[in-house]
């Protein structure tokens, strides 16, 4: 006898006692067909009080569980509290008869309905739900024992019997809650539970397992799944629309094992993992809407918004080709992915077989995949994400692709992220992105043991084809040990666009950031010496500062450096050094507009420069009368020059002459070696108001 049974049979007995009767013993029948020939108020049958009581207008439905017919004017009404129980209705656990008509006349009833532990059979679809509020559907626990699946003794199980069939439950009406319970598709129903019609629709604490196509398939809003896991569901384990809540529990198995279709879903606390195309999935569902835009004449719109992703587990799914583990994906750059958060994520590789029962026959020795994967999204946020990849324990079918993908996306914002052992790039940045953002984030054996090894590849962050503002601020790249001399920072298509702050560098390879024109500036630190860079095409128009550090161990072709007492550039493998940390000096007075005697500058400067910067520092009169003091300077360029009485004139003013202003002139002669080491300057003028005038004359190379 039920705790509840035993309850109501104690309240009858108080009753009698209360209104002074004497109490006698309840009498207990055995078969229900005594109920029309019975006197008693209470008997006791199928372990429950039954009570004799008037009939009602309109009649109660004899369902012979709740209510059987009585005596004349009188029926007999089972005492009970709480719900319905589905043995009451014919259902019996652990025989071979299907138990879908019991089930189904237990939910008819309108009650919450309970299920004894066992296995229940379902030949059929069962529908589930009321119009006339909230009802509970409860087992006695999930029993996730995959293999064999043959433990009768704990928790609830109901099984589909019959190949084929649409699904196990239909849920309509409002406020349906299924709870500890297993599902068990058995690989003869397509869908576990279809929540196509009822809202606020909840499944706590149940195994959803072995369907042909879904696990549950739930498109209506507002539903709560919690503490849920969905195994061996051989194409999706949880579908969700729209405005629901997903927290804890586990996804496994089939194509996506958690497909989110809409948006406004909180998503938190579980992990997914082994999906033949990725674990996580945001996209619209075009086979389910689809046949509900023929249904309804109508045209859904495919854009998602405002999902929320946080304390997730993910492990990397099994594929002989790269896939992601969340894959974020609008149905074209019209029908995008919007307003994405995704909060703490673990992503990791631990699991290298399928274990005792691996539903799919996976073959684990193909395991290659990435990380998050976007693709016509907009405003994405990636923040305290965590990437382990296989790192130095790759090969050729079983590695790490890039972590975090995008394309066609715009304002993608990755932060206080740690990004480790990926064998490609840890970040990749495609054509088609707006801004992006990448800040304190630690990037960490990067291209280890990689499948190809193109220079692409060796970039921690790679970015190619078109984008947005480009933002790499505070980030730190790190490569232990002395593998790996070929990877570097990052390689961008588009310089112009890059903006690098903040970088902290410790790996073997000598690369920073790769590009192929254009300009690029920032700063970043390495080994400890902070060092500022700037790049551009026309070094004449730019302000270069760099500071002083150790000469790389190898020349790298294109690389400026700097070493404290002198400037170096690459080329053709080979590194030439630019200029000296000395300048020629000499005072010399020139009178009108006659040429000068020549100047040597002798060993002082190198001959091989291809320009100088010519300063001049004078005193002369000015219109007025008064003396006039300046200092003014301009590049000389001689570089392919070689008639040594060109006159390259530099727009110099001497002074703020009234009428008269003057320019300054040149003329180099080539040195015995082929430099140019010998130099002739006047001053153009009227001719007829200058005077000898003492010039400082002082001359650097550049380059």
């Amino acid at each position: 006898m039920t705790k509840s049974i035993l309850l109501s049979f104690l309240l009858l007995l108080s009753c009698l006692v209360s209104q002074g009767q004497t109490a006698t013993p309840v009498n207990e029948i055995s078969s229900p067909t005594l109920f029309t020939s019975l006197t008693d108020n209470v008997v006791i049958y199928d372990g429950s009080p039954w009570k004799k009581t008037p009939v009602t207008t309109p009649a109660r439905i004899y369902d012979e569980a709740t209510v059987y017919k009585g005596p004349s004017g009188f029926d007999y009404v089972r005492q009970y509290d709480g719900p319905v129980e589905v043995r009451w209705f014919g259902a019996i656990p652990n025989d071979a008869i299907d138990d879908a008509p019991a089930i189904q006349r237990a939910i008819n009833s309108l009650k919450s309905v309970h299920f004894d532990r066992g296995v229940y059979l379902a030949g059929d679809r069962i529908y589930m739900g009321t119009n006339n509020g909230a009802v509970v559907y409860s087992g006695e626990g999930d029993t996730f024992t995959p293999a064999p699946l043959a433990d009768t003794t704990v928790g609830t199980t109901i099984r589909a019997i019959t190949d084929g069939m649409s699904s196990i439950f239909e849920v309509w009406g409002k406020g349906v809650t299924v709870k500890n319970m297993t599902i068990d598709g058995n690989y003869k129903a397509k869908i576990g539970i279809n929540d196509g019609y009822g809202m606020f629709f909840r499944l706590m604490e149940c195994c959803v397992i072995r369907t042909k196509e879904y696990g549950a398939l739930v498109y209506q809003s507002a539903a709560t799944i919690s503490n849920c896991r969905f195994f061996a569901n051989k194409k999706v384990g949880l579908f969700v629309f729209a405005d629901s809540e997903v927290s804890g529990g586990s996804f496994q198995n089939g194509t996506v094992p958690l497909w989110i279709g809409c948006g406004g879903n909180r998503i938190s606390n579980l992990n997914a993992f082994q999906g033949t195309e990725c674990a996580i999935q945001v996209k619209f569902n075009e086979e389910l809407f689809s046949i509900i835009d023929k249904l309804t004449s109508s045209d859904l719109s495919r854009r998602i918004g405002n999902n929320h992703f946080s304390n997730i587990y993910a492990d990397n799914p099994v594929s002989a080709t790269p896939i992601p583990v969340f894959r974020i994906e609008g149905s074209s750059s019209a029908d995008r992915i919007n307003d994405q958060e995704i909060v703490n994520l673990h992503v990791g590789t631990a699991q290298t077989g399928g274990g005792p029962y691996n539903p799919d026959s996976l073959n684990f020795s193909n395991k290659i995949a990435g990380g998050i994967w976007m693709n016509n999204t907009d405003r994405v946020t990636i923040s305290n994400a965590t990437f382990l990849g296989n790192g130095g324990g790759a090969t050729a079918t079983r590695y790490t692709d890039q972590w975090i993908r995008a394309t066609n996306s715009e304002s993608l914002v990755i932060t206080n992220c740690i990004l480790n052992g990926t064998n490609r790039n840890a970040i990749y940045l495609g054509d088609g992105n707006g801004d992006v953002t990448i800040d304190n984030c630690i990037i960490r054996g990067w291209s280890t043991n990689a499948p190809t090894t193109p220079e692409t590849g060796q970039a921690a962050i790679l970015q190619e084809g078109s984008i947005g503002s480009f933002n790499v601020t505070n980030n730190t790249f790190v490569i232990d040990g002395s593998s790996a001399t070929s990877a570097y920072a990052i390689n961008t298509a588009d310089p112009t666009r890059l903006i690098v702050s903040g970088m902290q560098i410790r790996y073997p390879g000598v690369k920073t950031i790769v590009t192929p024109s254009g300009a690029f500036a920032g700063n970043y630190q390495r080994n400890g010496t902070t060092s500022s860079i700037y790049q551009s095409t026309d070094l004449q128009q730019a302000t270069v500062k760099l500071r002083s550090v150790p000469l790389t161990y190898t020349p790298e072709n294109g690389r400026l450096e700097y070493d404290g007492t002198g400037l170096y550039f690459t080329d053709n493998n080979t590194r030439t050094r630019l200029t000296g940390t000395n300048s020629f000096t000499q005072n010399i007075t020139y009178s009108d507009t006659n040429w000068g005697t020549v100047f040597s500058t002798g060993t002082t400067l190198p001959e091989t420069a291809n320009s100088y910067l010519i300063q001049l520092s004078f005193t002369t009169n000015t219109a007025g009368g008064g003396l006039y003091n300046a200092v003014c300077s301009g590049v000389l360029p001689v570089a392919g020059n070689t008639n040594s009485s060109a006159v390259i004139s530099l727009p110099l003013a001497m002074h703020a002459h009234a009428t008269n202003g003057r320019t300054v002139q040149f003329q180099w002669q080539l040195a015995p070696t082929g430099g140019h080491s010998a130099f002739q300057m006047r001053i153009v003028g009227d001719g007829a108001t200058d005077r000898t005038i003492p010039v400082q004359v002082k001359i650097r190379p550049l380059f």
